[in-house]
């Protein structure tokens, strides 16, 4: 056997022990290319889908509502106003720094990276829906009439008028060739024209510079409690001027004047009232779709401990859960008392269809903020800058109407 016959023979036994070896490779590399291309689709995923699972982890928080419109009013606060440097007090440089306000709160850093790219107009911020929806469910569970079924209005434009049917055609049975007699309706309209409502709240620079729970809560709470308390009076009580909404009680004064009861005497609040409010409201032909009370906790404890002959409570069971006469209630301490006669103190309970009360909405929140800004506390002018302090403004325009006064009756009795 000659050199180059020896050498093809080990040539050819090589390969032949090789082969499966060169092929298994093959297999194997195929396979981890095809891992490396479902890892990369992977990683593409979710580095697209981030913010969802960022969100699922800050809902696993249980975050108080408002919270995250509090902390972004707090860092636009710090940064006057400026989104980019608000994302900085809120996340630190490159999200890792200790000084850092809040560096896992992703829906703070979700707000402020999209508002950074917009520009705030003359250091004002227009709070968005997306930015209201954090505090309004706050602000709304405080107000009776809120809870009891009213409904909201997009007024873009700050007014809205709203056709309505004051009269209805009217049917008549004839004889034979007898003239039909001529009837029709008779049209008026709802109009909202939006007014300003604004709550002016001095907070500590100490408390905004604080990034811990228990003082966003603080801040949280001064900004929304004046102006829960003006929304849910000016629903009942509101003159209707230029600058204020109209309530309830003045719109049924004005429109349905027959719905205003006061007792006269000395009569007392009894079991009875109820059921007879609730009567006169059908009388009117309310919609009855979302009926409910509003009155103070005299009223409250008077229909509370309110006894059968027999010493039997009549409403107290029906009113631990809420109800009263088969509707709930919402107990309100602004609910005004007068005293119509000597030695005895009215109260007014007021009762209606919510669904017939409109609120029009033209801007849910516009917040300003300044600490070189001077306040008003009553008596005199206070700087902000000297007391170092944060001066929030939180402008919301809107209006309030009812389709039908009819659908309203506002009662006056004693309650001792």
């Amino acid at each position: 056997m000659t050199g180059d016959e020896f050498k093809t023979t080990v040539s050819e036994a090589v390969k032949e022990q090789v082969a499966p070896l060169l092929e298994k490779q093959k297999e194997n590399e195929a396979k981890i290319k095809e891992f490396e291309e479902k890892q990369k689709a992977f990683d593409e995923t979710q580095r697209k889908y981030a913010d969802i699972f960022d969100k699922k982890e800050q809902k696993d928080e249980k975050k108080e509502p408002g919270m995250t419109f509090t902390r972004v009013v707090k860092c636009l606060t710090l940064a006057k106003n400026d989104p980019d440097k608000a994302l900085f007090y809120a996340l630190g440089k490159e999200n890792n720094s200790a000084s850092a306000m809040y560096p896992e709160d992703k829906e703070v850093k979700a707000l402020l990276k999209q508002l950074s790219a917009t520009t705030p107009s003359e250091g004002g911020l227009l709070i968005t829906e997306q930015y209201s929806r954090d505090i309004i469910p706050l602000l709304l569970s405080k107000v009776a009439i809120m809870e009891l079924g009213a409904r909201r209005i997009p007024m873009p434009g700050g007014n809205l008028n709203i056709p309505k049917l004051t009269g209805g055609a009217t049917s008549y049975y004839v004889g034979e060739n007898q003239n039909a007699t001529k009837s029709q309706q008779t049209f008026g309209n709802v109009k909202l024209s939006s007014k300003k409502l604004i709550t002016l709240v001095p907070v500590s620079n100490d408390l905004i510079r604080n990034s811990s729970p228990e003082a966003d809560t603080i801040v949280r709470d001064d900004m929304i409690q004046q102006m829960r308390l003006k929304m849910d009076y000016v629903s009942l009580y509101g003159s209707g001027t230029s600058y204020e909404p109209m309530g309830i009680k003045n719109n049924v004064l004005q429109n349905a004047s027959a719905n205003i009861t006061v007792a006269t005497g000395a009569a007392t609040l009894t079991a009875d009232i109820p059921g007879l409010m609730i009567g006169s409201l059908m009388t009117n032909n309310a919609p009855m779709i979302s009926c409910g009370w509003v009155f103070n906790s005299r009223i409250w404890s008077a229909f509370y401990n309110l006894k059968t002959t027999t010493n039997q409570y009549i409403y107290r069971p029906e009113m631990d859960r809420g109800m009263l006469n088969g509707f709930p209630f919402k107990v309100s301490n602004q609910i005004t008392t007068a005293n119509a006669t000597a030695g005895t103190t009215y109260s007014d309970i007021a009762f209606g269809d919510f669904s017939e009360f409109l609120i029009g909405d033209e801007m849910s929140f516009e917040v300003m903020a300044s600490n070189e800004a001077s306040w008003y506390d009553g008596s005199s002018l206070q700087s902000a800058f000297s007391l170092d302090q944060t001066v929030i403004k939180i402008t919301a325009k809107h209006d309030f109407a009812l389709r039908h006064a009819e659908s309203f009756l506002v009662w006056q009795y004693p309650y001792e």
